[in-house]
């Protein structure tokens, strides 16, 4: 049974260094968030790393099937490689990224930018070695498996940037973001077919990587020069006092018994 005064204190808490009250946005300031560099930054950088991750979900599989002319069940054992090993190196270099945010070796631009930088360098690296691989199935693998071998990175890369630069509006800028980032997935596929249309060859691919690259070097040159971990003031408490004909929740009606 809950007591009287601890309902008294559910209901209505006291001010003091344990004031659990939350404080919130009354309004969304949308023209500030729509012209802030540092949310645009953080777009760009988002999608340039789900570019990567779209590329793995939609052409990986596509790739090896008409390029190297693997069958359907070697096709698939190969092409879950890639994933496996992603999904295992994200638990294993996570932990270690989350110890040093907490114990302060590094600050959160450090790791959101760290990550972004780090694996756009081991996509585009494997991406190049790709092209170089041929038509070597065992090569096509590893490198595959390289490129796409720090995808998770961006758990803690800029899928936490919109926490980082709006605590307070994190929801509808991570709503925004995401949209942003199931962008490349129907992109992909097209850019795929218009290169393809008319010769599926490993000449007409190269455009589908050289268009990934520059893709993915590009938005992550902006989100590294531009991004910014600090809480933007269009995403922090508005302490503005409440507007007099708003309606207090937690007041009891007067004939209530």
């Amino acid at each position: 049974m809950v007591s009287d005064n601890c309902m008294k204190n559910i209901e209505t808490p006291s001010e003091g260094p344990h004031d659990f009250r939350s404080n919130e946005i009354k309004k969304i300031a949308w023209k500030s968030l729509l012209t802030s560099v540092p949310f645009w930054s953080l777009a760009l950088g988002y999608f340039g790393q789900f570019w990567i991750l779209g590329f793995y979900s939609t052409v990986q599989t596509l790739y090896m099937g008409t390029i190297l002319n693997l069958d359907s069940i070697t096709n698939g054992e190969l092409s879950c490689v890639p994933p496996l090993a992603r999904g295992v190196f994200a638990c294993l270099c996570g932990y270690p990224a989350d110890i040093a945010l907490k114990r302060g070796y590094v600050g959160k631009a450090f790791i959101r930018k760290g990550a972004t930088v780090i694996n756009t360098v081991f996509s585009c690296v494997g991406f190049v070695a790709i092209l170089l691989a041929g038509c070597n199935p065992v090569l096509n693998t590893i490198f595959f498996t390289v490129g796409g071998l720090l995808g998770d990175f961006i758990t803690f890369g800029v899928c936490m940037g919109g926490v980082d630069i709006a605590p307070n509006l994190s929801g509808t800028v991570s709503g925004i973001l995401n949209f942003v980032g199931v962008i490349p997935f129907f992109l992909i596929p097209a850019l795929v077919g218009f290169s393809t249309k008319y010769e599926r060859s490993m000449a007409q691919w190269r455009y589908v990587y050289y268009g990934t690259i520059a893709v993915v070097l590009l938005t992550t040159v902006v989100y590294t020069m531009f991004g910014t971990s600090e809480p933007q003031e269009w995403g922090t408490y508005d302490d503005e006092p409440a507007e007099e004909d708003s309606v207090d929740l937690t007041k009891k009606p007067e004939n209530d018994p």
